[in-house]
């Protein structure tokens, strides 16, 4: 949730005339943005809005607790923090 929530900053900064929408897809709210992430990172945006789409139907979810070991969820954990600081640190440097 907190990279939306940067997302929708930077968005809001970028269409000072508009509100952000209310939509939670963080690749559509990144392509509405002046930011240039790495491929990687644009991956990983996709990567996190599918667990979005996993957490809120069984038998989704019962796939994604299958999948979601300790190192995978440590691994993610990793890459989805630097991502965050990455977007701070441009939000602050616009």
């Amino acid at each position: 949730m907190v990279i939306e929530k940067i997302l929708k900053a930077h968005w809001a900064k970028d269409n000072e005339e508009s509100e952000p929408p209310r939509i939670h897809d963080l690749e559509y709210l990144y392509n509405q943005t002046e930011l240039k992430l790495s491929a990687d990172q644009v991956d990983l945006l996709g990567v996190m809005n599918s667990w979005n789409l996993e957490g809120r139907y069984q038998d989704y979810k019962d796939k994604f607790y299958k999948r979601t070991t300790k190192s995978y969820t440590e691994d993610k954990l990793k890459l989805v923090d630097t991502l965050r600081l990455c977007l701070l640190s441009e939000l602050q440097n616009k």
